[in-house]
């Protein structure tokens, strides 16, 4: 039998389906409840969890993050929305996308957070070693 889960189950969460337990030993009794308990894993490395709200550690090349530029996320409700960075952002800026967290009927929907991340190559091409130098003798 299939569980609908609903949106906003948290790990380690108890989902209780009324009377789909254990049958009835007395023929006038109603049946147990099921209960399943929510387990599932995050990528801790990219996203934290708190409540309905949604943080994703994103890693931008660094050149980029200097002019300026556009990422796109992926909101819990699957579709994409882009975001817009600024130049010369900061390490760890934290841009908020309102009410694009998880859902959860009864609340309000949580907030996505997107914190931003110098990603630094490990190896230069000759050209980006050119263009360093050019810049580092102005």
């Amino acid at each position: 039998q299939e569980i609908n889960i609903p949106p906003g189950v948290q790990p380690n969460e108890a989902i209780v389906i009324k009377g789909q337990g254990s049958e009835s030993k007395s023929p006038s009794g109603q049946n147990g409840d099921f209960v399943a308990i929510a387990d599932y894993k995050i990528d801790t490395e990219r996203y934290e969890i708190n409540g309905l709200d949604v943080l994703e550690h994103v890693h931008i090349p660094w050149y980029k993050l200097l002019y300026g530029c556009s990422y796109t996320v992926n909101i819990p409700n699957g579709t994409e929305k882009k975001i817009k960075i600024a130049s010369c952002t900061k390490e760890g800026t934290i841009m908020k996308l309102s009410g694009e967290g998880l859902k959860r009927s009864g609340y309000p929907t949580g907030n996505y957070f997107v914190c931003i991340h110098y990603q630094i190559p490990d190896k230069l091409t000759d050209k980006e070693k050119e263009l360093l130098a050019q810049l580092n003798n102005n």
